[in-house]
């Protein structure tokens, strides 16, 4: 009898559970109104959301359409026109309210923003404690105090295991030469480790970050939809786009002209190979602060028809008093060095693509995650 029972009591334990999967599974499948191409904003406060709205930290669009996922972080000192005047993109949402915000953003990136989740970064606390240990590449040492806001923040240079406290120090630190773009490039970071944390939970701890999603944030989503847009990110091919920009004085302008095709690849989820203008990436291995070195380069690059990227990376693998190029297709671009060498005056070493040094620059750019397929040439600046 005791056996029966216990066949029995498996028996009703399986039938709870197959129910349970089956209604997640039905609200996944049929109750979410999320039809592609899709597009929401990820909103970052200051402030406790669940009182008050004042400037907005974080600024994302988030594009999904043909199995990826598009990431675009917009610069928060972004300068947009706002009737008669110019303000900074990150005060828009308090002072004309969050229908305006979102139109500015859907003016500004050509698409048609549908939803909205406004969280407080105190919510990555809660998150990472749930699905710790994270593990986020730090590239150089951190350290950072401030009594005030109780922020402690040290961290070495490598792979670091951490826990929600960790995670929100490290997503808030700002006390580097990048400032606010720096930021972007560390939420960019921390945004991959969680996905890719993610990707492998079960089904109970879905539904308990789900639950916290919902109670911890201001959304436009149903619990159905944040599981469609979970099946979407474990399944999809994940991208971040670098938002086109021009450093003046001490805010952001849009670069227009490469504004343009973002917007393109943001509708068509597709890169436009028709015109292929050469990309140049340009990375500073000297003394220079990285706005003075970003603004020198952009001052002084005056020949045609180049895609130019100077990301915040350096190297501690080359000799800081010299400079250096690699060209991965001379054949094919043989002015990239001749225009280089004409703009910085400066003698330049070639790297070739392949041995020791290619593959640390490779390894070394990757692990910003910038993608380094795109760009047909790496420049790096010395001291002399």
């Amino acid at each position: 009898m005791r056996k029966y029972l216990s066949v029995f009591g498996s028996l009703f334990l399986v039938l709870i559970l197959t129910t349970v999967l089956f209604s997640v599974k039905k609200a996944i499948v049929f109750k979410s109104d999320i039809s592609l191409p899709y597009y929401f904003l990820i909103i970052g406060m200051d402030s406790d959301t669940s009182q008050s709205v004042s400037r907005t930290d974080t600024i994302i669009l988030a594009g999904i359409n043909k199995g990826k996922i598009i990431f675009l972080p917009i610069p928060r000192d972004l300068m947009i026109s706002s009737g008669n005047t110019e303000k900074r993109i990150n005060a828009l949402y308090s002072t004309l309210g969050k229908d305006s915000f979102l139109k500015t953003v859907s003016d500004l990136s050509g698409v048609q923003v549908k939803d909205y989740i406004i969280f407080n970064y105190s919510i990555f606390k809660t998150l990472g404690d749930e699905i710790a240990p994270i593990r986020v590449f730090v590239e150089s040492n951190m350290s950072y105090t401030d009594y005030h806001q109780n922020l402690f923040i040290n961290f070495k240079q490598g792979y670091n295991d951490m826990d929600g406290e960790k995670l929100l120090y490290y997503m808030r630190f700002r006390s580097d030469e990048m400032g606010d773009l720096g930021r972007i490039q560390r939420q960019k970071k921390a945004f991959y480790s969680i996905l890719d944390r993610a990707k492998n939970l079960g089904m109970t701890k879905l539904v308990d970050l789900i639950d916290i999603v919902k109670k911890e944030t201001i959304n436009t989503f149903s619990s159905s939809d944040l599981f469609k847009l979970y099946s979407y990110a474990k399944s999809s091919e994940i991208e971040f786009l670098e938002f086109p920009y021009i450093i003046k004085e001490s805010y952001v302008i849009s670069d227009n002209k490469r504004l343009e095709e973002v917007k393109a690849y943001l509708v068509k989820f597709e890169k436009n190979e028709e015109v292929k203008k050469p990309s140049v990436m340009f990375i500073r291995n000297n003394s220079a602060y990285y706005i003075a070195f970003y603004n020198e380069v952009y001052a002084k690059w005056k020949a045609k028809g180049y895609l130019i990227y100077v990301p915040d990376v350096t190297f501690d693998f080359l000799e800081k008093s010299k400079s250096y190029i690699l060209v991965k297709n001379q054949q094919k671009y043989p002015n990239i060095k001749k225009d280089t060498q004409a703009t910085f005056s400066k003698d330049f070493i070639d790297i070739p693509t392949a041995g020791e040094t290619y593959f640390s620059i490779v390894k070394k750019v990757s692990s910003s995650f910038i993608d380094f397929t795109l760009y047909d040439a790496v420049v790096i600046i010395g001291d002399k």
